[in-house]
């Protein structure tokens, strides 16, 4: 399962690879999508410290956590 946000942290994609859906295993498939989701969005949290680190540290403002 792939999870895909904007910078803003929107949901703009999900991927299932059919190997994984078996009716017989929704919640396993529920937790691959929240793990898929808590992934995109660190992911999302490490870009933008990425690009804007520099910046606020030339400005004197930390990032929020």
């Amino acid at each position: 399962v792939q999870v895909a946000l904007t910078g803003q942290g929107e949901v703009v994609g999900i991927w299932i690879d059919p190997r994984v859906v078996d009716p017989n295993a929704v919640e396993t498939l529920q937790d691959l999508i929240l793990a898929s989701l808590v992934d995109a969005a660190e992911n999302m949290r490490e870009q933008v410290k990425a690009v804007l680190g520099p910046l606020a540290a030339e400005s004197g403002q930390p990032l929020p956590e």
